[in-house]
């Protein structure tokens, strides 16, 4: 599954890492639970510490062919880079770009990702956990394995 290659690529990219840490170098979060690896699909656990990562898929539209459905696929993901700064925020979203734009490989599981282009990119501000976030939208071509 897509999701599950793309978690893969990002936690272990040296640039990310950096970044973010590992799960062995990780804070514990406010409620005093490990993090794991700061890089989680659809959302966060309650109290994780920035800096961290979150993405998901916001839509996606498939080839219908005479024979069903063409597993060519196209899929408009969001990564949510949150960090304490929004300098930070930044130059963590930039690693994620610098990963993913352009990028055309087998992932991990399987996953053909053919072409990775960038859709857009935000940058805000959370008031509640006080944390600053940049958005970075990627249309992904892929060919989905069925998985």
């Amino acid at each position: 599954m897509l999701t599950d290659g793309l978690y893969n690529l990002l936690s272990t990219s040296a640039a990310i890492t950096t970044l973010i840490g590992t799960p062995a170098t990780r804070k514990t979060t406010s409620n005093g639970t490990v993090n794991d690896s700061g890089i989680f699909f659809v959302s966060a656990p309650e109290g994780t510490l920035a800096p961290y990562i979150v993405y998901s898929q916001i839509s996606g539209t498939g080839n219908p062919v005479f024979e069903g459905e063409d597993p060519l696929q196209r899929g408009r993901f969001e990564f949510s880079c949150y960090a304490v700064s929004a300098k930070s925020a930044k130059t963590l979203a930039r690693a994620v770009k610098s990963l993913l734009l352009g990028l055309s490989q087998t992932l991990s599981d399987g996953t053909i990702v053919n072409e990775i282009t960038l859709a857009s990119e935000q940058d805000l501000f959370e008031d509640g956990p006080f944390q600053y976030r940049t958005t970075v939208d990627v249309m992904i071509l892929f060919t989905d394995i069925g998985s």
